[in-house]
């Protein structure tokens, strides 16, 4: 009787830990299959970009944008000194496809932002030379310039507290894709609304202790003020139809 026990023990346990080395191993394997950087030749990288809601991130100079970029690319220098507090501002719940001249350096780009939190990282082999040799097209324009003054934390304060009238501020940089969308529809805005509500751009790059002070995380981010207190605020792209009842809320 005991023979027969001990061995029902012995398969039960066994069969446990079975499962239990099964089932660990698939949540090792799903873990490594959202944590990799997938390097992608050029006509992969287009399928997948075309079929995605996902982030397209240039990590070359400003010179080198300048000679021709990937339609619907956002702009970060991996060079740059703030080049780690800068993809921090990007949607990390949504894909992101890094591209530079070679392949090099946005290789490096893709594994800073796995890093610090995105899943889902694709990068482009050969780099733009090998997305332009597949035939892809490739834009050209001054697509790179400044979209707002620089403030002093003590003139911005200053700026929003003496005033009664409604503020948007729009929290954005000049690299960033969805906040170049936002721009005409914060102008229709702006023209409708004729002066009753003031509109202040706010270059993250060059007013990041602003940007602090507001705890921003990602650009665009819009923030509603009136007489000095925060009102709402929202991330991301917004529909011209819910960004102006927004602002009409303030008023």
């Amino acid at each position: 009787m005991n023979f027969f026990l001990n061995i029902h023990l012995f398969l039960s346990i066994t069969i446990l830990g079975i499962s239990c080395s099964n089932s660990s191993s698939k949540n090792v394997d799903k873990i490594i299959k959202t944590n990799i950087i997938q390097h992608l030749e050029a006509s992969v990288f287009e399928a997948k970009l075309s079929k995605s809601n996902g982030i397209l991130l240039d990590v070359r100079t400003e010179e080198e944008i300048r000679q021709g970029y990937i339609h619907g690319a956002s702009f970060i220098n991996l060079y740059d000194e703030n080049f780690n507090q800068k993809i921090n501002f990007i949607q990390k719940d949504k894909p992101v496809f890094v591209y530079c001249k070679m392949g090099g350096r946005s290789a490096k780009a893709a594994q800073e932002l796995l890093s610090i939190g995105f899943k889902e990282v694709y990068n482009l082999t050969g780099g733009i030379q090998a997305w332009y040799n597949n035939g892809y097209t490739i834009e050209q324009d001054s697509i790179i310039k400044p979209v707002t003054q620089e403030f002093s934390i003590e003139q911005f304060n200053e700026m929003l507290n003496s005033t009664n009238v409604p503020t948007v501020i729009c929290f954005q940089t000049k690299w960033c894709l969805p906040c170049k969308q936002m721009n005409p529809i914060l102008s229709e805005i702006s023209d409708s609304l004729k002066g009753d509500v003031n509109f202040v751009k706010i270059d993250l790059d060059n007013n990041l202790d602003i940007s602090k002070q507001f705890n921003i995380q990602s650009v665009p981010t819009f923030v509603g003020m009136l007489n000095g207190a925060e009102r709402w605020r929202q991330a991301g792209f917004i529909e011209k139809t819910h960004l102006l009842n927004m602002i009409i809320s303030l008023k």
